[in-house]
């Protein structure tokens, strides 16, 4: 990936004065922005690389399946497919456990993802039938869109039913949590994801910087008197 040349200023969000916290954490997101579709991106982030890592780091690198549509057919293929790459060290830092380091890192890059996705996402539905005329519906009371009391469902034909819905969302293409010490200075433990897929991407990662960065600066991470309260976060083209 190109390294990025426009930087946005950094805003540094712990107002708090200084106390006895040992460690400051930072997040950097890129402009461009990744359609990812209904991945459950809790499980692609949180869980995934807590089944991939050890106190020392973890790495993983997986392709999902996925939908955008608003009115997918019953037995339809996913549309997209979407690869997430997970890397992450830590560690490496005295006065503070790997396990500890690691649980902060992914509560502070899980935050960030799902606080960056939030704004972007649409209806997903498929399972859909009677996306014809001549085609009948089930008359399921649970589905979640065409059965009494549930809002129509968004395909062409007003009387279809929808069987499964769920979120689409867009993502940064890189998301990167790193560590610094009370004095500023850049450490070596760090979690980077990677989203990548079938659709093309487009900017505008940027434009969510004042959203995000009010949300995240009383954001705590980890537990313990380990890490400052609020988390700097800067987004690069």
């Amino acid at each position: 990936m190109k390294a990025f040349s426009t930087t946005l200023p950094i805003a540094v969000l712990a107002l708090a004065p200084k106390v006895s916290a040992l460690f400051q954490l930072e997040v950097e997101y890129s402009d461009l922005m990744v359609p990812v579709g209904n991945v459950n991106l809790f499980h692609a982030v949180w869980e995934v690389l807590y089944t991939q890592s050890d106190q020392y780091g973890g790495l993983s690198d997986l392709t999902y399946p996925a939908y955008t549509t608003k009115c997918g057919d019953h037995g339809a293929d996913p549309d997209l497919s979407v690869t997430i790459q997970l890397d992450g060290q830590w560690g490496n830092v005295d006065n503070i456990s790997g396990w500890t380091m690691r649980d902060a890192l992914v509560q502070a890059a899980w935050k960030t993802v799902d606080e960056l996705s939030k704004p972007t996402g649409y209806d997903v539905y498929t399972e859909c039938w009677g996306t014809t005329w001549q085609e009948g519906i089930p008359y399921d009371n649970n589905a979640p869109c065409g059965a009494p009391n549930k809002p129509r469902c968004l395909c062409d034909i007003i009387s279809a039913q929808c069987l499964n819905h769920s979120w689409g969302h867009q993502i940064p293409s890189k998301v990167k949590v790193q560590t610094y010490d009370n004095n500023g200075v850049l450490l070596p433990d760090n979690y980077v994801m990677t989203f990548s897929s079938s659709s093309s991407p487009a900017g505008g990662g940027c434009g969510k910087y004042g959203a995000i960065a009010e949300v995240l600066a009383s954001f705590v991470p980890g537990v313990g008197p380990f890490f400052e309260k609020g988390i700097k976060i800067a987004c690069r083209q």
